[in-house]
């Protein structure tokens, strides 16, 4: 959709997209708090995916997974956050 080889390349991804993965996983652990962490996980989970199906031997795949890893658990924070306060005030 961006014409950018990488999803992390478009001028938006970290101003716009990775804000809203972290607030969507959020929402959604909010409404189902058990094992928060994997509503961060999957969309960083399922790029992943997409590169490698894209080119399996990409150069630079093995930092790319690292990088998805990276970003999957710093949106994890927030999510298990939330999650940890629906479990302690609204349960």
């Amino acid at each position: 959709m961006t014409h950018r080889r990488e999803a992390w390349d478009a001028p938006l991804y970290f101003t716009l997209v990775f804000p809203l993965i972290a607030a969507m996983a959020g929402v959604i652990a909010f409404i189902e708090p058990r094992m928060a962490w994997r509503w961060a996980a999957i969309p960083f989970g399922a790029q992943a995916l997409v590169a490698i199906v894209k080119d399996p031997t990409a150069n630079l795949m093995p930092l790319g997974l690292i990088v998805f890893a990276i970003l999957g658990g710093l949106c994890a924070i927030p999510a298990s956050l939330i999650a940890w306060l629906r479990r302690r005030y609204f349960a």
